[in-house]
C-alpha cells in the first residue's frame, strides 16, 4: 500500500501514513523484515504545557519541503490553537538509536 511520507537511509527505511502513523519499518534491508507489519505506531506532542497524541483532533498538512527530501508537515490543534511545525530529515543517520525522532518546533 503506498505511503504519505517515506523516510531512509539505504538500511532503514520509515513510512509514515496521512495521519502521521509509522506504519512501515524495514531494517536492516530495504524491503525486507517490515517489523510492523502494517500495524500502527503513532507520536505525540507536548505544546503549552499539555501532552497530545497526534489523532483525529489534529489537522494535518503533510508534504516536502521544496527540492529536497526532508518532510514539511504542520499540525494544528482542533481543541485549542496550537499549531506546530514537525520536519523530519529523509536520511535517517544510520548511528541514530531511534528509527523516527520527530522534532517540534
Amino acid at each position: 500500500m503506498p505511503r504519505d511520507l517515506v523516510l531512509g537511509n539505504g538500511s532503514l527505511l520509515v513510512c509514515l501514513d496521512r495521519n502521521l502513523f509509522v506504519r512501515d519499518l524495514y531494517w536492516p534491508y530495504v524491503g525486507l523484515y517490515n517489523h510492523l507489519s502494517g500495524n500502527a505506531i503513532r507520536f505525540g506532542v507536548w505544546v503549552d504545557g499539555r501532552f497530545s497524541w497526534i489523532d483525529d483532533h489534529w489537522d494535518r498538512s503533510l508534504g516536502y519541503r521544496p527540492y529536497s527530501l526532508v518532510t514539511d508537515c504542520h499540525l494544528s490543534s482542533l481543541n485549542s490553537n496550537s499549531r506546530c511545525p514537525c520536519r523530519m530529515p529523509s536520511i535517517i543517520a544510520p548511528t541514530c538509536s531511534c528509527a523516527v525522532s520527530p522534532r517540534v518546533i
